[in-house]
């Protein structure tokens, strides 16, 4: 059965209702898959600041190696560090007028995200309130540049 399964591999099994079973799947989807997926963009983003693939990911590896033994020792909420949780939205904004179009969307959501959590660890109401708005500050039209669309007159970052 799944349980002795579970139990065979030191894991402490639980049961779901058969109605919950696609979020708790959603949140395990996030939990490992949307992880990898956050790792590639940060390293597609390094390797567009000027670094190789490897050094991108030797670069990050230890920054991710930080964060998994502070979630080691913390829930998540007590785990969050970076611009969101320190109020920080000069580094936001630039943040989102470096990034190109989808990036900045992917860069919202998730400090959208950082902000809740932000606010659980009892970030003040007026910083909360500075923070959303420079998560949702628009950035400056979206223009062509060389056949592809990018901004501030730059290469999307998956052009040539």
């Amino acid at each position: 059965t799944g349980e002795q399964i579970a139990k065979d591999l030191g894991m402490r099994p639980f049961r779901i209702a058969t109605k919950s079973k696609s979020i708790y799947h959603a949140g395990a989807v996030f939990a490992s898959n949307y992880l990898v997926v956050v790792e590639a963009v940060a390293q597609r983003l390094l390797r567009h600041a000027g670094l190789s693939d490897a050094d991108a990911w030797a670069a990050l590896r230890s920054l991710v190696e930080g964060t998994f033994e502070n979630l080691r020792r913390h829930e998540p909420r007590e785990a969050l560090t970076g611009p969101v949780v320190r109020g920080d939205t000069a580094t936001i904004v630039r943040h989102l007028q470096s990034l190109a179009v989808d990036d900045a969307k992917l860069y919202r959501a998730l400090g959208r995200a950082a902000l809740e959590l932000a606010q659980k660890q009892g970030m003040d109401e007026s910083t909360a309130e500075k923070v959303a708005e420079a998560l949702a500050t628009d950035l400056p039209p979206v223009i062509r540049t060389s056949g592809k669309i990018g901004i501030h007159g730059r290469r999307s970052p998956d052009s040539p």
